[in-house]
């Protein structure tokens, strides 16, 4: 018999304040019904040297997955950040072991492997990198108990840090402390699945293609503290096995701009993207 997961919702709180002028692809009566009845829903992830985003990965999927179907690959990491999340969450860790990093097709395929792995055991599995959480008014319970499709694709939004604003205090919740975010279409991920996806690059894109729940936000970290994605571009720069035909076709060139080029490349997102304040019915009802 199927043990009941501990999905919990957040009401309606921010359903009447759905950012963006995006015309709307998919409405929410069109991706649900109610089709399960206490399904077993996994979360996983990849990670090395996450001391920031893993410890805010755990804490915000458990407040919608019992802590042991959380899974985290750890792929080689080295800074104790694994150790120290083991002593306050209860999760899974799979080592991983691969020569390279940011072998983004060994990477790619690892995690279709997972997906098809957990896939067996579960009946929804949802995977996300360490610095994505995936948000709905209604809560994660709606989206994974009233799935009509095989998948369902999220609406991506990137926060960014402003320049009055101090550093991310890790345990308070994180989006009261930033004002700003901006769309990001590449990350309308397909990250919620009944089924096997075929992924490309990045899992920007997947196949079978899915339709997309406007409602469903992918909140996306990697520019929440400028300090922590400086830190993060310096050190993998210094890691001796990234792999170097990741690094001659150019691919996640962004992952290793250090410097005055780092400097440029922030400067760049604020000019590139248009920037919108968070709605305050979403940052108020975010549980992380």
């Amino acid at each position: 018999m199927r043990r009941p997961i501990l999905l919990r919702s957040t009401g309606n709180r921010g359903r009447n304040a759905r950012p963006g002028s995006d015309p709307p692809l998919a409405r929410s009566g069109a991706n649900y019904i109610v089709a399960m009845t206490n399904p077993r829903v996994a979360a996983f992830t990849m990670v090395r040297d996450e001391s920031n985003f893993l410890d805010i990965w755990l804490r915000h999927y458990q407040t919608v997955l019992p802590q042991a179907d959380l899974v985290v690959l750890d792929h080689l990491t080295s800074d104790d950040s694994i150790k120290h999340a083991a002593q306050v969450h209860n999760f899974q860790v799979k080592p991983v072991n691969h020569p390279a990093y940011d072998d983004f097709g060994w990477y790619t395929e690892r995690i279709e492997a997972e997906q098809r792995e957990l896939l067996n055991d579960y009946d929804v599995v949802v995977f996300a990198e360490s610095d994505e959480l995936l948000w709905h008014p209604d809560g994660l319970s709606a989206v994974v108990s009233r799935l009509k499709h095989d998948a369902i694709r999220a609406v991506g939004w990137q926060v960014i840090e402003q320049p009055d604003e101090p550093p991310v205090v890790v345990d308070r919740t994180l989006l009261p402390q930033r004002s700003t975010w901006f769309r990001r279409p590449t990350f309308d991920k397909t990250l919620i699945t009944t089924v096997p996806l075929k992924y490309s690059h990045g899992f920007h894109h997947a196949e079978p293609e899915q339709p997309r729940d406007d409602d469903l936000l992918l909140i996306h970290l990697h520019t929440i503290d400028k300090r922590w994605a400086r830190e993060k571009k310096r050190r993998i720069v210094t890691y001796a096995d990234y792999d170097q035909q990741t690094k001659q076709t150019n691919l996640g060139w962004h992952n290793r701009v250090v410097d005055d080029e780092f400097d440029r490349w922030w400067s760049n997102l604020e000019l590139q993207f248009r920037m919108e304040p968070i709605p305050q019915a979403i940052s108020d009802a975010f549980p992380t």
